[in-house]
């Protein structure tokens, strides 16, 4: 008893819908490989080849121009390396302004320490003239009074 396979022929043409679908299968696959903006320029080639050949002159200006803008900011911009230079040098001189601020510091207390010196025996001389005058004029009074 072997079984037949009973082998039935069907046109693709008799298939409610398969040439739709496959149509839309092409097509959203089509639109993966050539991109939108490619047919969009296509479109506007056959509708004004002047114009659309017109619009892309000045796309392509406007691209130069923002190009050669884009080298001269680049031309501005520091690299890492010559900033890592700058900090080393900046930290160099950083350095050497705290040396000095220190050294500056120590000749601040140190003048501060002899004035206080200085000051100290002026203070004394005063207080010893102003004791030395007191008693002259204590003497004086005496004499005129009981003179």
């Amino acid at each position: 008893m072997a079984s037949e396979a009973v082998l039935t022929r069907t046109r693709a043409e008799d298939i409610e819908g398969l040439r739709a679908l496959i149509s839309q299968v092409i097509l959203e696959e089509r639109d993966k490989i050539v991109p939108v903006s490619i047919l969009q320029d296509v479109e506007e080639i056959k509708r004004s080849p002047v114009g659309a050949v017109i619009r892309m002159e000045g796309a392509i200006l406007h691209l130069q121009e923002d190009v050669a803008e884009l080298k001269r900011g680049m031309a501005l911009m520091a690299t890492k390396e010559e900033l890592r230079s700058l900090q080393q040098v900046m930290e160099a001189r950083f350095g050497e302004v705290e040396s000095r601020l220190g050294q500056v510091d120590e000749r601040i207390t140190g003048l501060q320490q002899v004035m206080e010196v200085r000051f100290g025996e002026i203070n004394r001389r005063i207080n010893g003239t102003f004791g030395i005058l007191i008693t002259l004029i204590i003497a004086i009074l005496i004499k005129l009074f009981l003179g």
